[in-house]
């Protein structure tokens, strides 16, 4: 199976290792067994690692990407610490995933470059050490004997093999070459060479590209990889042939070159490397930026201050344009979204100008910049589909208060004709309408009579045309019937804000005014189900804060707390005598328990 997936790297390969050698050959090396073959596994190396920049680059920006999301991901992590049942480990992994959504970033898509990288590697090894067997005729292919990969015949495995490094055969192992002392020499220097350099190029690594991660342990374990992989390549240097050697010794030096080039151009954020290059290119960036936007401003102040002045979107277009040119040679990002104006482009470039940096503007950060505007776009439309609903609903209401005063005065210019009073102003109107409003919420209780609760066992009933009543032994005081009055007005005042509050919530419902236990009470009879759930909330809330409101209402007119109860009712359940949405502080004994509850706030 593994030799299977190899074979069409190493066919391929071997046919790439040949053609540079003949070019050598074409540019005067020497043919045959000499240092053509030896230079060729140099350049082969040398070549498929320029071919696979393109992977490691991306491995570099998805490493990046995942580092600039760590602070966030590191919040999810506490946010469900010591948290070990199934529904909190799976709310984190679905956190974490809707995270790694948002910024676009996978943790497999640094590691798909590097595993789409090892079979070519592999293979160029593979080519390699099928040479001896070649040119030794023991050369085998998924069980079959064969005397060829590729262009790699017997002829060619043995021109190879016999090509020497420094006196030592490319096919020759350290293994083999114990009783010699001079070949020994030169394998023990070329592989304590490459153990130097892979542990240089990750200590590099580690001390520069990385950021500090305390006591993770995966930090602990890639620390601790950096000193075991160089061992790990004395002793398996021991088995490696002489060409596999060349091979590992110029990828460690392309490895080392390549950390280099990482940390001065793409470093990891939160690394030192990526503090000192931030650093240098604010400071580069705004040696020439400070300057140039104070004469932007010099420019843009003799124009004037009108917005729509087509000078000013001249200037703007032509600063723009040289603010991206110059930008660009300061390696930063420039491919703003389109929805942004050159107005908003300048601020941003302006803001990189005379702010500090935080981090590089580069890919990553427009990234963030991008997710910025479209936040923005998406609240501003929200904004406006809001702002037409509440322009709808205003219409419409305009309409229904206008044909609402249509027809009630037609009704009252109706009834002055048959009445004969003639026309009446506007103020006799609208008195005339809030009379008609106030006896329609006095359903419950009669045009004479008013109940009011004073201590003892009996109702009291009071009749205003008398100051003091009898019933039951009890007598109804002046002071009661002062109390009564102005518990009286406070139902009024708070229908009047409930049946506006009503109009606005477009919701439909008659009021009913009483007094009971010194106390105003004010019902809202609705027998729509939905306004009920409205108006109530589903523990009670709605009603807690709308009575606590109309309290304040009534407050704000008499300059006195008041107490009133507040309660909703179904008109269907009001027919039958029952109340199944009253007061948690005097429930209806017609409902055990309420169906819903209401406000119980004393």
């Amino acid at each position: 199976m593994f030799d299977a997936i190899l074979h069409p790297f190493a066919w391929a390969l071997a046919w790439l290792w040949v053609w540079i050698h003949d070019l050598l050959v074409l540019l005067g090396m020497s043919s045959g067994s000499g240092m053509a073959w030896v230079l060729s596994i140099v350049l082969l190396t040398i070549l498929v690692r320029i071919a696979i920049i393109p992977l490691f680059l991306k491995q570099i920006r998805s490493s990046r990407a995942m580092q600039a999301i760590q602070p966030e991901m590191r919040k999810i992590q506490e946010k469900y610490k010591g948290k070990k049942d199934q529904v909190s480990r799976q709310k984190m992994m679905e956190e974490t995933q809707a995270l790694q959504r948002k910024h676009k970033v996978s943790p497999f898509a640094s590691c798909l470059p590097m595993l789409v990288q090892m079979p070519v590697l592999f293979g160029m090894y593979r080519a390699i050490i099928a040479v001896s067997s070649i040119s030794a005729g023991t050369y085998t292919y998924r069980g079959d004997s064969t005397d060829h990969l590729g262009p790699l015949t017997e002829s060619v495995s043995t021109e190879i093999v016999n090509s020497t490094v420094f006196g030592v055969p490319l096919s020759h192992t350290l293994r083999d070459s114990w009783g010699q002392p001079a070949i020994v020499t030169v394998f023990i220097a070329a592989i304590v060479l490459m153990v130097v350099l892979q542990f240089v190029s990750m200590r590099l690594s580690f001390s520069r590209n990385m950021p500090d991660m305390g006591d993770n342990p995966m930090a602990q374990s890639q620390r601790s990889m950096m000193y075991v992989m160089p061992l790990m390549f004395i002793f398996s240097g021991a088995f490696f042939q002489m060409g596999v050697v060349i091979y590992t010794v110029t990828a460690s030096f392309w490895a080392l070159a390549q950390s280099f080039w990482t940390i001065k151009v793409m470093p990891t954020p939160g690394s030192p490397a990526y503090a000192d290059l931030l650093e240098s290119r604010e400071s580069a960036y705004q040696e020439w930026a400070k300057p140039y936007f104070q004469n932007y401003d010099r420019e843009r102040a003799a124009l004037g201050v009108a917005g729509s002045d087509p000078r000013i979107d001249e200037l703007n277009e032509r600063t723009l344009a040289e603010l991206r040119s110059k930008a660009k040679k300061q390696h930063v990002a420039s491919d703003f979204p389109a929805e942004m104006s050159a107005g908003e482009i300048i601020t941003v470039y302006r803001n990189l100008a005379t702010q500090k940096w935080t981090t590089l503007p580069d890919e990553q950060w427009m990234h963030g910049l991008t997710l910025a505007v479209e936040k923005r776009l998406a609240k501003q439309e929200a904004s406006a589909q809001r702002a037409e609903l509440q322009k709808q609903v205003r219409d419409r209401r305009t309409l229904e208060r206008e044909s609402a005063k249509a027809s009630s005065k037609d009704e009252s210019e109706a009834n002055d004709s048959a009445s004969g009073h003639g026309s009446l102003s506007a103020e006799e109107i609208e008195r005339r309408r809030i009379e008609r409003r106030k006896a329609r919420r006095r359903s419950v209780t009669s045009a004479d009579h008013h109940r009011f609760t004073v201590p003892g066992p009996q109702p009291v009933t009071w009749t205003p045309a008398r100051p003091h009543s009898h019933y039951g032994g009890h007598v109804m005081s002046d002071d009661n019937a002062d109390k009564l009055t102005r518990l009286e007005e406070e139902g009024e005042l708070a229908a009047d804000y409930l049946e506006e509050l009503l109009d606005i919530a477009d919701l439909d419902g008659d009021i009913e005014i009483d007094v009971e236990n010194g106390r105003a009470s004010v019902e809202i009879v609705a027998d729509d189900p939905d306004a009920l759930d409205r108006l109530v909330g589903d523990d009670g809330e709605v009603l807690d804060a709308l009575q606590e409101l109309t309290r304040l209402a009534v407050q704000t007119e008499t300059g006195e707390r008041s107490r009133l109860m507040l309660d909703i009712v179904e008109l269907p359940r009001r027919a039958q005598g029952k109340s199944c949405r009253t007061s948690r502080a005097r429930p209806s004994p017609a409902c055990a328990p309420p169906a819903r509850p209401s406000s119980s706030t004393p």
